[in-house]
């Protein structure tokens, strides 16, 4: 059974931990898919606010080539720019070397510092808010996780958000058994998000852009308009992007 949402104090109001998810991968490219796991983890968990985090690049992906950090971070840009609680975070883009997910957590408290200072409201200053992390995981990925730099820190330092949409947590988390101390496996567990299918992947996106196709509802309208602009993914130059109520698999 998922969780329930907690209660949420009026914004301004709370004196509660500031519930803040981070959200790193490569995004290449983002993509609706992404969105709908932001989202939901925000009804499901109670996020107030969402840190979204391009990889320089990701350990897991040290051999693969990936669209220019640049062009990666304009395109995470375009995607949550109407959000005004989703904020797109340089930090791993900044940093020499892998991308490593424990790094990335320790500076996270830094650099949202601005968003906890109390703030005065007719002359009341309002509490200092702690901040209680979460970080969003792919089910796909968590076999991997033992070898992480840190994995059982990265686990307690930040509640972790597993979404996943196929199998059961329990064949999910078979492959960690023994590898991963019990507590934190139990950690895993009791994140897990369950999202509704969806055929649409970054790989799979890239290989329909490709061939000039834009498979429906797999990227934001902004999103695909700044990938056929750049031509990337190999998007045939001179190939135009179907109008926003005629785009088809």
């Amino acid at each position: 059974m998922e969780p329930q949402r907690p209660a949420v104090e009026p914004r301004g109001a709370s004196t509660s931990p500031l519930r803040l998810a981070v959200f790193g991968g490569s995004f290449d490219p983002i993509h609706e898919g992404h969105l709908e796991v932001a989202r939901r983890a925000e009804g499901v968990f109670g996020i107030e606010r969402t840190l979204w985090i391009p990889a320089a690049r990701p350990p897991h992906k040290l051999g693969v080539d990936l669209a220019d950090p640049a062009q990666r971070l304009a395109m995470a840009l375009i995607a949550t720019a109407s959000r005004p609680d989703w904020e797109v975070s340089t930090m791993e883009l900044e940093r020499e070397g892998p991308s490593f997910t424990y790094d990335t957590l320790l500076e996270v408290p830094e650099r949202v510092r601005r968003h906890l200072v109390p703030k005065k409201d007719g002359g009341i200053a309002r509490r200092r808010r702690e901040l209680e992390l979460y970080m969003v995981l792919v089910s796909d990925n968590l076999g991997g996780l033992p070898g992480w730099k840190n994995a059982e820190d990265v686990l307690a330092i930040a509640r972790p958000i597993v979404a996943w949409r196929e199998g059961d947590p329990d064949e999910h988390l078979a492959a960690l058994q023994g590898r991963l101390p019990e507590a934190s496996i139990e950690r895993l567990r009791e994140g897990f998000l369950r999202l509704p299918p969806l055929p649409q992947s970054s790989t799979s996106i890239r290989a329909a852009l490709a061939e000039g196709r834009l498979p429906e509802g797999a990227l934001p309208r902004e999103v695909a308009e700044f990938i056929v602009e750049k031509g990337l993914y190999g998007w045939p130059e001179g190939a135009e992007l179907p109008p926003a109520d005629a785009a088809s698999e």
